[in-house]
């Protein structure tokens, strides 16, 4: 098979992938390295990985055009884009030591966040509010107050401690949960 059919197989099959991994390197368009760069690198990745799986085994894989279609050779090429993000994300991190889940405490509008009141959310969720029901406005005043009491490490509600604090039924919780998830996230703000 010809380089410029693989070329067109993989731009076919993974030039999305290709652009979310991508973004997904640094965070930002230009600050730590540019988009175009990283994804230039991806496709390094991508064809250093179909070398590397012809070359597999002694080239035991066969020729490109029995594989290069194939689950197995889906999975493999993935892992490899996956592997060379978080190599070059880690790269990034130690060149400009970046730290996973900090901020830089230097910026005045970081340090100017003020906790919300019981009933208020802070002007971060301002377009939110506007969209929120009142029972919503006070989950989610409840979350913003309080939020080691009731989201996981992971971001997730803690629906028990939550309607057990609002002296709510758990469906009546967890319906606006699941509301504010769908504001947020729908594309109504």
């Amino acid at each position: 098979m010809q380089p410029e059919m693989i070329h067109e197989i993989i731009r076919g099959k993974y030039e999305k992938l290709l652009w979310t991994i991508a973004r997904k390197i640094s965070g930002d368009n230009v600050a730590t390295s540019s988009l175009e760069d990283n994804f230039q690198d991806l496709w390094l990745a991508a064809f250093e990985a179909v070398e590397g799986f012809i070359r597999q085994n002694d080239y035991s894989n066969g020729p490109v055009e029995d594989w290069i279609e194939t689950k197995a050779f889906d999975k493999y090429l993935k892992t490899c884009l996956w592997n060379r993000k978080n190599h070059r994300g880690k790269q990034i991190a130690n060149k400009y030591e970046i730290h996973r889940d900090t901020v830089p405490t230097d910026l005045e509008q970081v340090l100017n966040v003020s906790a919300p009141d019981s009933l208020s959310c802070p002007d971060l969720f301002a377009d939110l509010r506007l969209l929120l029901s009142q029972d919503e406005k006070v989950v989610l005043a409840s979350l913003l107050v309080d939020p080691g009491r009731y989201l996981t490490e992971g971001g997730k509600v803690k629906i028990r401690p939550l309607h057990q604090k609002l002296g709510w039924p758990r469906k009546r919780a967890l319906v606006c949960v699941t509301n504010i998830n769908k504001k947020m996230n729908g594309g109504l703000i």
